[in-house]
């Protein structure tokens, strides 16, 4: 793995030996102290297609929360995620949809950097068909859904967040440069995609930290496995 290109822009980075990034469904701001001295430094957090005003939820990354963990000196990563129902993934109308729902909120309303990425969760476990059929289709969407309504083209990159054989597709596919791998080990192509360190990030189960004597953060653990999975930090958006 020593000639790997990413390897050679980044030659003094290590792979962690414990997860140092963490996703959660909520608001993090609060428990961002716990987290640094855990020594985590990476925030996933989500996107949604509900992300709008008139349909508020604490899944969905806020530009007040953005700015919050961004201050306390953590990174970002996103994730658009609306449904886990493959009903919902069915090909590129689903995709292109999601697409532009997630590359106006990130420009618009995050002000994401360019450069960095947005992941899109497949959360569900599906055989070789479905994913020929529906998935690399949806993911062929996104990529033309982000090109309609971002100025320049795709000024973002695209990931995938699921199971390896979801993971594995997308990437001999061409249609994604970051790679999620579900905390799923049954899922298919589980074992196979892990041992072939494609994977920028690999979940881990989820936990629960006492935050006070009154309240735990539940949240799940990632390994990272690359020193780029398309986070962007504070000197970027502010």
């Amino acid at each position: 793995m020593a000639n790997e290109p990413w390897m050679q822009l980044f030659p003094g980075w290590q792979k962690p030996d414990k997860p140092t990034a963490f996703d959660c469904y909520g608001n993090c701001v609060h428990a961002l102290p716990t987290m640094k001295k855990l020594g985590y430094n990476i925030a996933i957090r989500y996107y949604d297609h509900t992300a709008n005003t008139k349909h508020p939820s604490d899944k969905i990354l806020t530009v007040h929360e953005a700015h919050q963990i961004l201050h306390e000196g953590f990174d970002i990563v996103v994730v658009y995620e609306s449904t886990n129902n493959l009903k919902y993934l069915n090909g590129e109308p689903d995709g292109l949809l999601h697409g532009r729902r997630a590359g106006l909120y990130a420009t618009n309303t995050i002000q994401q950097p360019m450069g960095s990425a947005i992941y899109f969760a497949v959360d569900l476990d599906i055989g070789s068909y479905n994913i020929k059929s529906k998935i690399l289709p949806y993911f062929r969407g996104v990529i033309a859904g982000m090109k309609e309504v971002c100025l320049g083209g795709i000024p973002y990159k695209v990931g995938v967040y699921g199971s390896g054989a979801t993971c594995a597709a997308v990437y001999e596919a061409g249609l994604a440069q970051f790679y999620w791998l579900a905390n799923a080990t049954g899922w298919a192509g589980y074992n196979d995609f892990k041992a072939s360190d494609r994977w920028h990030l690999m979940q881990k189960i989820t936990k629960k930290e006492n935050i006070s004597a009154r309240s735990k953060f539940a949240f799940d653990p990632n390994i990272v496995g690359k020193p780029d999975v398309g986070q962007f930090t504070e000197r970027q958006i502010l």
